[in-house]
């Protein structure tokens, strides 16, 4: 037996005291046909949390004799808590993403109009209630007759989707048992959340502030009233009033004023800008953005998008821990602290994108220098373009060619990137181009992996990594396809090792906490410090790959700021 479940909540996130207001059910023809026969028993389709009896309920979720069907499993789960859900569970929302991964959108009622043909006016009908009435998003202020007919609408849909799903053959897909595997690892994960140090980052909060006053100040008093973070102003201000020639224009004809275009200009107020441009986003994204979502332990509990990307990396919001700079005006990442008898691990896997790129191409120089405990593809690469007497400067560069093929950079790219990082250098596109014509001449089976994946696409219609994802892109997009290729096996490469790691640490005191591009953080108990070496032979493959798919592990007992 089958049944699909929805909640009704009073927010989006229950560790800031978002609760279900009311679950929706609807079951399968074997649920109704039993339920015919056991009336007494069956749960009301849309109960009203603390109004109606929902111990019936609650023990069919612990059943492993019924199978529960969400569209985002994972904030219903968690909203669900403390009830527990056990048996087999399935996700509409990551079929739709095993489906077809270019879907546009994996909202419930745009899947179900396209798939279903369903008339999805109710949810427009319920907003015009709520506008008539003033309610802003409270949908727990909703008159139960008017609540019900929607939200019974949203289960019938995410059934319904489950059975179009199921006769397209995603049960059975791979990647689709994959990623539900994968579900419950990040449950643990954003449950557990990471402890911040919440002193730290009101302090900082105030320093940015005041800081942030004293440079509206000096602007007002020495270039008069102006807003410098409006680019609009900050233009007319340079452009008409400073009479600065402007050296880059957007196609509707506005200034550039990026970072990188600003600073190709002289004048005093430039680094002014650039630092209050720096101190705002740090505090609004990062200390505010912290601070706005820790709960009352101090935790953050990131959310975490397994179905984000069509590679099927991992995304992360609330806050996106995967853009938190190193330093910068605020170190934020001085405000993730380990929790008391922890120290935090960092499994950080090693170059893992340019180790596939190897093991795809066949590229016997690369996959030589890989396979040695000591290799250093990034000299050796520079060497072969520069010489052997290259400068820190040109292993620099070869480093940024091996990981941009990854990304298709082409010359004119290239040459933006250097001059940005080396802008006294004074980069040419004819430079940038001969730098990657070198490349590619020393590495011509890479060469030709980047032409064949591309021709793949445009004969098969897609490409398909050793774990069976597959990846399709448009004919005009082709040249995204390698990427496409290597970041989603990467990423594939790190939800089985997440799998492997939260099973081996189940029935232990440590934890998974995050996971930011390429590295696992894990939380270890101080009397559990034999489960490291465990997890680093867990994560590394000796043995799937061409060359060894190994990781790095450092450790902090304060900080992230810390880690080595």
């Amino acid at each position: 037996m089958l049944f699909a479940v929805d909640t009704e909540t009073t927010g989006l996130n229950p560790y800031l005291g978002a609760k279900p207001f009311a679950i929706v059910v609807k079951g399968d023809a074997d649920y109704e046909d039993y339920f015919l026969k056991n009336p007494n028993c069956e749960p009301k389709p849309y109960m009203v949390v603390g109004e109606d009896d929902i111990l019936q309920f609650s023990l069919m979720l612990q059943s492993p004799h019924y199978s529960k069907v969400f569209h985002n499993a994972k904030f219903d789960i968690q909203m669900l808590a403390p009830m527990k859900v056990d048996g087999e569970i399935h996700d509409t929302m990551i079929m739709a993403a095993v489906y077809n991964p270019d879907e546009t959108s994996k909202a419930l009622k745009r899947l179900a109009e396209k798939y279903l043909g369903a008339d999805v006016n109710e949810e427009k009908e319920l907003k015009e209630y709520m506008r008539k009435h003033k309610l802003g998003n409270d949908y727990a202020a909703v008159p139960r007759e008017t609540m019900e007919p929607y939200a019974l609408k949203d289960v019938e849909y995410t059934l319904g989707l489950y059975e179009f799903y199921k006769s397209k053959g995603v049960l059975d897909n791979p990647i689709y048992k994959i990623e539900m595997k994968l579900l419950q690892v990040l449950i643990a994960m954003q449950k557990r959340g990471a402890l911040l140090d919440i002193e730290y980052l009101e302090a900082q909060k105030d320093n940015c502030e005041k800081r942030l006053a004293e440079l509206n100040a000096q602007i007002q008093i020495e270039y008069g009233d102006i807003n410098v973070l409006s680019n609009k102003q900050l233009g007319k201000f340079l452009f008409d009033e400073e009479k600065i020639q402007c050296n880059a224009y957007s196609q509707a004809g506005n200034p550039v004023l990026d970072d990188y275009n600003l600073k190709q200009y002289d004048h005093p107020i430039i680094p002014i800008v650039s630092e209050m441009r720096d101190m705002t986003k740090c505090l609004n994204t990062y200390v505010s953005g912290l601070l706005e979502g820790a709960d009352k332990e101090g935790v953050i509990h990131c959310d975490f998008f397994q179905v984000g990307a069509k590679t099927g990396r991992f995304s992360c919001r609330q806050p996106n821990l995967q853009n938190i700079p190193r330093g910068g005006s605020v170190d934020v990442r001085r405000a993730f602290i380990c929790r008391p008898d922890y120290t935090n691990y960092y499994f950080d896997y090693s170059q893992i994108e340019l180790r596939i790129l190897a093991h795809y191409s066949k590229e016997q120089k690369m996959i030589d220098e890989l396979s040695r405990a000591d290799g250093d593809l990034h000299g050796m690469t520079a060497e072969l373009i520069f010489g052997e007497d290259f400068t820190k400067e040109q292993r620099d560069i070869a480093k940024r060619i091996n990981f941009g093929i990854v990304y298709g950079i082409g010359p004119k790219h290239f040459c933006e990137v250097l001059n940005q990082s080396y802008p006294d250098s004074n980069y040419t596109y004819t430079s940038a181009k001969s730098f990657i014509d070198r490349y590619y001449h020393n590495y011509y089976e890479v060469r030709k992996f980047t032409w064949n994946v591309p021709r793949r696409i445009l004969e098969k219609g897609f490409v398909q990594d050793i774990f069976g994802r597959k990846y399709t892109c448009d004919k005009n997009m082709t040249y995204k396809s390698v990427n496409y290729l290597i970041q989603g096996c990467a990423a594939g490469v790190l939800k089985d090792a997440m799998i492997k790691v939260h099973s081996l640490l189940r029935d232990t005191k440590s934890n998974i906490l995050l996971c930011i591009h390429d590295e696992l953080v894990i939380e270890i108990h101080k009397d559990e410090e034999t489960l490291v070496p465990q997890i680093k032979k867990m994560m590394e493959d000796y043995k799937t790959f061409r060359v060894p798919i190994t990781c790095n592990v450092v450790k902090t007992e304060t900080n992230w700021s810390e880690k080595a």
